[in-house]
């Protein structure tokens, strides 16, 4: 967590801060734009509430995604889309 309160104070500074985060919910939490990689092939481009109303992370990840507020911050849920299947799209190989 300590680098991603460096994040928010770099980019408080104005400063431009890319990075590669593979956990979801953080990604939405404290990016000002998202770049949704499909197969190496860019799928999204945008604001993290965009990305999230637009339907493409359930899309590519094979996920059940709802977004909640807790205390005024936003916290985001994800499920498989198809229960008891470990990679959440329908094959379980």
């Amino acid at each position: 967590f300590e680098i991603l309160r460096l994040m928010r104070t770099l980019r408080g500074a104005g400063k431009t801060v890319v990075t590669v985060l593979h956990d979801l919910g953080q990604a939405l939490s404290v990016s000002d734009r998202i770049l949704l990689l499909d197969g190496g092939r860019a799928v999204f481009f945008g604001a993290p509430d965009a990305l999230f109303q637009s339907g493409k992370l359930d899309e590519v990840f094979g996920i059940r995604s709802q977004k909640i507020t807790i205390d005024g911050a936003a916290e985001y849920i994800f499920r498989p889309a198809h229960p008891g299947d470990p990679n959440g799209k329908g094959d379980p190989s």
